[in-house]
């Protein structure tokens, strides 16, 4: 019983003294230093589109300090009328390690959103003094045409939304555009096509910061399906070759669409629409608006009756197809038109 009495005291005094050995210095109990985060910078404007800075921001957010950046700091109006205050204006924002330039509104320099912020000397010098001394610069949609403008495309490859991947070529020359895929990593620039294509973007530059682990996590923790080698982007599918007369249906002629299926392979749709217009009418309308594009060539095939024509259309950059658009009398009454179109691509290993 003595020697279990001496072993206690002496397991008491080993453990008085390390307490009060830790006590007389505290440097001894304090946690290894953490290193600061690093940051993000989201450019925003009127009419940037919400889903391109949002979806970017969501993803960034656990892993990054994200703050917003604008020319001043009166709220900015979104595609959408949301109303958002920047965090800071480009005179005072802090440098970032991670710039990203989301799109909306137009592209064309002067337009509305994006075009606007193309046309900003200053805001374009922005933009280059903060990439000079960022690790990624990342452009949803069309903000490409904001790096576009700002030289930073130039000898990289590069894509944007899918309606606008022609002007981009146009107006960036020494970038090669591609239509295949989601983003586009150059090592610093980082280009994406859409929309949700930034949410992708996003988790690429985890997957790139962190690890392909960390990037998958997140990805979960978003409830987001990503796979980094899909290439289900828009600029691939069906109705690309039918742009115009898909923009017309919808906001031309206000159709309510019935059916609206496509893959990279084919485009089937079903429109019905009110109107005082004889069907003849309308299949003219539509006919006008078909590959009616300087990229793409058509004909058109013999045969098909009233109401009903048929086409080959091309071009580099989507390939080779044919469709086919129908209208008749819609049952109900014979105001209202019923628009089929069929859409085939004619090389199938595209």
């Amino acid at each position: 019983m003595r020697r279990d009495y001496y072993i206690a005291r002496i397991l008491a005094l080993t453990i008085a003294l390390t307490v009060c050995s830790l006590a007389q210095d505290p440097a001894k109990n304090k946690p290894a230093p953490v290193a600061p985060r690093k940051s993000v910078a989201i450019l925003i404007f009127d009419d940037v589109q919400i889903i391109d800075f949002t979806g970017p921001w969501e993803v960034l957010d656990e892993y990054f300090d994200v703050f917003t950046v604008s020319e001043s700091l009166r709220p900015v109006i979104t595609s959408a009328g949301m109303s958002v205050n920047p965090k800071y204006t480009i005179e005072n924002a802090p440098k970032a390690e991670i710039l990203v330039i989301p799109g909306g509104g137009g592209s064309r320099s002067g337009r509305p959103g994006v075009g606007q912020q193309v046309a900003n000397p200053k805001m374009i010098q922005w933009v280059q003094e903060e990439a000079k001394d960022a690790r990624y610069v990342m452009s949803v949609c069309n903000g490409a045409f904001i790096l576009s403008k700002a030289g930073l495309l130039d000898g990289q490859t590069a894509t944007t939304t899918a309606g606008y991947i022609e002007l981009l070529r146009t107006l960036t020359p020494r970038a090669k555009v591609v239509v295949d895929q989601r983003y586009v990593d150059n090592g610093k620039i980082i280009t994406t096509a859409g929309l949700s294509s930034g949410i992708d973007g996003a988790l690429h530059i985890i997957d790139k910061a962190f690890g392909r682990g960390s990037a998958q996590f997140a990805a979960l923790g978003e409830e987001y399906d990503w796979n980094p080698d899909n290439r289900f982007v828009r600029a691939q599918l069906g109705d690309m070759p039918m742009l115009n007369t898909f923009v017309r249906l919808k906001f031309g002629m206000h159709a309510k669409p019935l059916k609206y299926d496509t893959s990279n392979q084919f485009w089937h749709s079903e429109w019905l629409l009110e109107t005082p217009q004889s069907v003849s009418e309308v299949m003219t309308e539509l006919n006008n608006t078909i590959a009616h594009q300087d990229h793409w060539t058509r004909q058109r095939l013999e045969g098909g009756g009233e109401g009903t024509s048929a086409w080959t259309i091309s071009s580099e950059t989507w390939g080779n197809w044919k469709a086919s658009v129908h209208a008749e009398v819609a049952p109900e009454t014979n105001e209202r038109v019923k628009v089929i179109i069929q859409v085939d691509r004619l090389i199938s290993d595209r």
